[in-house]
């Protein structure tokens, strides 16, 4: 570590940890849907997922628009679908997810945003388990081939599949999130899908190796849940006996060649992270033991209960944290099946990290981007650093954005 990090590090042990925004609640426009359940959001604010309508049978896969506004995706007719299940956004507006043709198969749907609609199954019997669209127009994935029995990865682009990566085109898995630069992972299986699995990190280019991470501790299943553009991955697992046996979770944050523990809050025995975003804020349950599951947001090793950070109305509690954005917001669906935003409030652009302190862990953030550029109005792909890093909004990360923080300093 350079003489610089080491000075980070320690700033960051007296910066104050239990710093974190309050937040808001935001109602999405009243609609007819109900259980809307949203898997995915893009940096604008606009969003994927599933609903149904009262007194019609199956799922229907939507995008939400950044004002909240629902888009049905109308399943191709003749393509013989059921129904749908929303898997992913891309930055595009393209919108990913499964249509099934029977009650155990389902197809690959592409919602182009050129009105096009692409629909794939190479083997009859498929199930498509994610759809991760990436700048490119290609989707990347994980299924079950039924040929096999075993979960494998996909890449599909312009109506074919493509090789796949070193080391991951050896054994089995797939992906399960992509980073706007383009970093993948997801789960790796060296051995038959019932005996271990561990999380890998793939750079995305066609050739860099996907490279699996160390088994979690006392962890024998697991996978990477998201990914940002330092190679920081969420990820869950299951200790022994695990399937078939104790069915809880754990879970992680890798980061700088370790594995960090979120921790359950008291009274409960597991975590489960549902998703992450850029910089470091973990969604998802706290679940287990002696109290009730309840929902968390994870940031910098502290584990918070959701009802500590937002003040619900009444009917809004009760309910489910899917999705987190870039820019810190929550979605959530509320115990009488609304879907809600909940907004931190007091975000100024210096406070990288989203908890309304600006300290040492922001300047941790833009040391680990330093040096990132993006072409202007540009794709992240392949770009190694944090927009939110960007924090005059130049597209380079310099001594310019230092200046904004050390300005805005209250650490």
């Amino acid at each position: 570590m350079t003489l610089l990090g080491t000075a980070i590090s320690a700033l960051c042990v007296t910066s104050s940890a239990l710093a974190q925004c309050a937040y808001v609640v935001e109602p999405f426009p009243p609609t007819e849907a109900f259980s809307p359940f949203i898997v995915d959001t893009a940096d604008d604010g606009s969003a994927a997922g599933s609903y149904e309508f009262f007194g019609l049978p199956g799922k229907k896969v939507a995008r939400w628009t950044s004002s909240g506004d629902l888009i049905p995706m109308q399943l191709p007719v003749g393509s013989g679908l059921l129904e749908g299940q929303g898997l992913g956004i891309g930055e595009d507006g393209t919108v990913t997810g499964r249509g099934w043709d029977t009650v155990t198969s389902n197809k690959l749907v592409i919602w182009r945003p050129d009105g096009s609609i692409d629909v794939f199954q190479p083997i009859p019997g498929m199930d498509f388990h994610t759809a991760l669209p990436r700048e490119d127009g290609c989707v990347l994935g994980q299924w079950n081939d039924p040929a096999v029995g075993i979960l494998t990865p996909y890449i599909y682009c312009d109506g074919e599949l493509m090789p796949l990566p070193a080391g991951l085109a050896e054994v089995h898995g797939g992906f399960r999130a992509l980073s706007p630069s383009g970093l993948v992972t997801g789960q790796w299986y060296e051995q038959a899908r019932v005996v271990d699995s561990r999380p890998f990190l793939w750079l995305g280019g066609p050739d860099d190796p996907a490279v699996p991470l160390p088994f979690p501790p006392i962890v024998k299943w697991s996978r990477g849940i998201d990914v940002n553009a330092l190679g920081h991955i969420a990820l869950i697992g299951q200790p022994p006996p695990g399937r078939g046996g104790i069915s809880y979770w754990l879970s992680f944050y890798w980061r700088d060649g370790a594995y960090e523990a979120v921790e359950p809050l008291p009274g409960n025995v597991a975590t489960r992270i549902l998703d992450a975003n850029e910089v470091g804020q973990l969604l998802g349950r706290s679940e287990g033991g002696t109290s009730p599951n309840r929902q968390i947001l994870w940031q910098n090793g502290l584990t918070m209960k959701l009802t500590d950070l937002v003040t619900f109305g009444t009917g809004q509690q009760g309910g489910d944290a899917t999705a987190i954005t870039e820019n810190g917001t929550i979605y959530y669906t509320g115990g009488n099946g609304k879907l809600y935003r909940l907004k931190p409030q007091s975000v100024v652009p210096a406070d990288i990290d989203i908890n309304c302190v600006v300290d040492a862990r922001d300047l941790e953030l833009l040391f680990a981007s330093w040096g990132a550029t993006w072409p202007k109005g540009g794709s992240s792909m392949g770009v190694y650093g944090l927009r939110r890093a960007d924090v005059n909004g130049d597209g380079t990360i310099d001594g310019y954005d230092l200046a904004e923080i050390l300005g805005a300093w209250t650490g």
